[in-house]
């Protein structure tokens, strides 16, 4: 065979060989089979220690709850920034705070690459040392569309002492609230039509009380509607009996949305 000939059939199997190699990456990438696997022991001892929400479920539960984990270990990148002492108990109640509020929503997941994770609270420049810092977490958008930034100190103080606030489950309501392309309280993937006016009324109400009785809760919840939808998260998730005595209406239609009832 003329060598010319040999060149171009050696450039066509060059080019099918690598048009299959991306072929597979790219299906592995959909199907989540890129990603980390933590052994199923090491997260269900991980949960059982830390995570009350896991231990109050029943037994199948659980084992949904392990696998929807996994699920997101093997998604969603979780990269240490700053030199943080990331290791994978972290990263199992990273998975954990991001499958809580979505538990009984199993077709639905987050738009999320990866969850960039500093070792302390940082501030607008991202620095972590330094004035003015006081940012636990937040979700990105422009350049930073797709990630979500937290503090591994935020991350493990919420699971180790006894707080209504998370800053994990904050931002991952966060997402939950803008999955409708607005970050404005308002979560469609909890409220129907007739429920979204309801949701619209207590929290308005509920803004102008707590303005007036601040006591036990986060003023930042006062801010916008955004904000009082993540903080309230964060209380029905930590704190569901304090917030059912003192915000009950608020308390009610949260377990409504969280339990898909």
């Amino acid at each position: 065979m003329d060598c010319r000939y040999m060149n171009v059939f050696f450039i066509i199997f060059l080019i099918l060989m690598v048009s299959v190699i991306r072929f597979i990456i790219k299906s592995n990438k959909k199907s989540g089979t890129i990603g980390l696997r933590i052994a199923d022991e090491m997260v269900e001892h991980v949960l059982a220690k830390n995570v009350l929400y896991y231990q109050k479920l029943h037994q199948d539960q659980q084992k949904e709850f392990v696998q929807r984990v996994q699920y997101f270990l093997k998604t969603v990148t979780i990269t240490p920034i700053s030199q943080a002492p990331l290791n994978n108990e972290h990263r199992v109640l990273i998975a954990s705070s991001g499958i809580i509020p979505i538990f009984y929503y199993p077709h639905w997941f987050y738009t999320l690459d990866e969850i960039l994770v500093y070792p302390e609270v940082f501030n607008l420049n991202f620095d972590i040392d330094g004035a003015n810092r006081n940012i636990g977490g937040l979700v990105g958008d422009g350049a930073l569309k797709g990630k979500m930034i937290l503090s591994l100190s935020a991350l493990v103080s919420a699971y180790h002492r006894a707080t209504n606030e998370h800053t994990a489950i904050h931002e991952f309501a966060h997402l939950i609230d803008k999955s409708d392309g607005k970050l404005d309280g308002i979560p469609e993937l909890f409220f129907d039509n007739d429920n979204i006016i309801k949701w619209k009324n207590v929290m308005n109400l509920s803004m102008e009380r707590m303005a007036n009785q601040p006591a036990g809760i986060n003023l930042q919840a006062m801010t916008s509607p955004s904000e009082f939808f993540a903080i309230m998260t964060e209380f029905y998730f930590q704190n569901p009996d304090e917030l059912k005595e003192k915000w009950p209406e608020v308390f009610f239609i949260l377990e409504k949305a969280f339990c898909n009832t």
